[in-house]
């Protein structure tokens, strides 16, 4: 290439030839990767760093900011993230869909309460992580914010190639950055507002990265994770386990019992993301704490509970307090009869009607298993740790259970494990994950009702373990054949029988999912084991609902 054809291009890239020309507040927050304090000079296809020297690259729109020694790393995830993008079938999006994103509807919903929120602030300064295909950084760029976008990926399917792509279409102009998230190139108290859809769970160090957004923001500044897992603090490491990405991966490309050997593609991915099997999925109080300890005043909430409030509120977990819309969703995900819960809020004294919500909601986010959004506020000054201690503790939490099983609609709470209720000709049932856990009343024996899979699914015996609460040795095993029915009655120890309730795990050998075994269903991610198809406590004394919050109330 002569030198005037790379000044031709240059000046290409600078008025327009990538799209809207780069604006000038771009590269003010720009800083250089290696040393970190330097600015970054622009000259054809690079940044050079003024202090030290060191340059980076610039490819289809893209800046590559990184340190050498995140080379690797970016080389790694990307043949992972192509395996998996081979393993699923997914299929280049050309200009028209893309435009389309997100084509799920909580994200779409989730992204307008985002959106909204922004728009009432105003003009703001925008980093979003983890951001893929860009399609968010477009329409808040339409928005008039200046935006800019950073992720590991510059694939042109899945990652900033398809942002750069749609940004040269676009009369709007964003930043694209590949670097890590752990080390971002911008400068200090650079942002008003740091977002991510569905990317927290992909951290490995989350609170290197909290660091970075605590840094980046603006006293005032607003961090929002949307759409992530959080696992409840009953939940155990194999629970979490089940739940993440690198498992469910391991079932799209294998039927039945999981091989000693693998495919080189699942081999690379587990390899890259294996220590995520037990951070995939984060428990609220940890992810708040680190949060808080970094200067971020923070609330973890259910994603359909947020959806219920106005954008535009400062204080969401109030607001909630005042609009329980969200009771619904709560209802469903504890499988809860709404309307004896809704009356029994309604018809309770105003005091007691708000500390009913904010313990309900408590729990949900607590022990329950969200889908949620991760809200924090960068403070003026770091303050000391808020005491979260009652919050948070499992203890205060299931003081709750035997309230909320008496609105239960099938003596039991499904806590982890479970998804949402189904029907068909002989009643009602959960389908359940391979470990799964409940909450029963307290009682001297329990009857439960499984249905194995059916040998289309499933051709070997299957072993189930009842345990009760955190002990070792099971209640009860037992093994079955594939499409078997099976009850059993299980005796409770004493020493446990007069307790108000109980959390009773259930570990099955079993797991398959139904992509597995027809194209119909190839979008279908559940990882599925048994049906629990009846609950049956004996000799159990119904408390009043009116003595329950008594009870609770004195516990208070």
């Amino acid at each position: 290439m002569t030198a005037c054809t790379a000044a031709t291009d240059y000046a290409q890239e600078l008025d327009g030839g990538l799209g809207a020309p780069e604006p000038s507040w771009y590269s003010e927050l720009l800083t250089c990767p290696d040393c970190g304090c330097g600015s970054l000079e622009r000259a054809p296809q690079c940044r050079w760093c003024s202090s030290c020297g060191s340059r980076f690259n610039i490819r289809n729109g893209i800046d590559y900011l990184f340190s050498t020694d995140f080379n690797d790393t970016i080389a790694k995830n990307r043949l992972a993230w192509n395996g998996l993008k081979r393993a699923r079938g997914d299929r280049p999006l050309n200009q028209s869909d893309a435009l389309k994103l997100p084509d799920d509807p909580q994200t779409r919903d989730l992204f307008f309460w985002l959106r909204t929120r922004l728009a009432v602030l105003g003009p703001r300064r925008v980093l979003e992580l983890g951001a893929g295909r860009g399609w968010a950084a477009r329409a808040l760029a339409e928005d008039g914010h200046q935006v800019v976008v950073n992720d590991a990926q510059d694939d042109d399917e899945i990652g900033l190639g398809c942002g750069s792509r749609l940004r040269t279409n676009s009369a709007y102009w964003y930043g694209c950055v590949v670097a890590g998230a752990e080390s971002l190139p911008f400068r200090t108290g650079s942002f008003d507002c740091i977002f991510c859809f569905s990317a927290l769970r992909h951290i490995l160090d989350l609170e290197r990265v909290l660091q970075e957004v605590s840094r980046l923001l603006k006293p005032g500044g607003l961090f929002i994770g949307l759409q992530e897992p959080f696992r409840g603090v009953l939940t155990t490491s194999l629970q979490r386990l089940q739940n993440s990405g690198c498992h469910k991966l391991a079932r799209w490309w294998h039927i039945g019992p999981l091989p000693g050997k693998s495919t080189p593609e699942l081999t690379r991915f587990r390899k890259t993301f294996g220590t995520l099997f037990h951070e995939v999925a984060r428990r609220a109080p940890f992810c708040v704490a680190s949060a808080e300890e970094l200067g971020l005043e923070t609330t973890v909430l259910p994603a359909d509970a947020l959806l219920t409030i106005p954008p535009d509120c400062d204080r969401p977990e109030r607001e909630l307090l005042q609009r329980p819309g969200w009771l619904s969703a709560f209802a469903a995900a504890y499988s809860l009869e709404p309307a004896r819960l809704r009356e029994t809020i309604e018809s309770a004294a105003q005091d007691d009607k708000s500390r009913l919500l904010s313990e309900f909601l408590g729990h949900w986010v607590q022990v329950g298993n969200i889908e949620g959004v991760l809200l924090a506020r960068k403070l003026q000054h770091k303050r000391g740790l808020a005491d979260h201690s009652r919050a948070s503790h499992a203890g205060r939490c299931r003081e709750l259970e035997q309230l909320l099983l008496a609105f239960s609609s099938n003596n039991f709470l499904p806590i982890s494990g479970f998804y949402p209720v189904q029907s068909d000709d002989l009643g009602t049932y959960h389908w359940m994950q391979p470990r799964a856990g409940l909450i029963i009343p307290g009682c001297q024996f329990v009857e439960i009702t499984l249905v194995i899979a059916a040998r289309a699914f499933w051709s070997q015996p299957v072993r189930v373990d009842l345990h009760l609460e955190d002990a070792g040795i099971p209640l009860l095993s037992f093994v079955a054949r594939a499409g078997a029915t099976i009850t059993v009655r299980v005796p409770i120890p004493k020493s446990a029988s007069d307790k108000p309730s109980l959390l009773l795990r259930l570990n099955s050998t079993i797991s398959f999912m139904p992509s597995d075994y027809g194209p119909a269903l190839a979008a279908d991610s559940r990882l599925l084991a048994l049906q629990l198809r009846s609950v049956r406590p004996e000799k159990v004394t119904p408390a009043s609902i009116a003595s329950l919050l008594g009870d609770l109330r004195l516990a208070a």
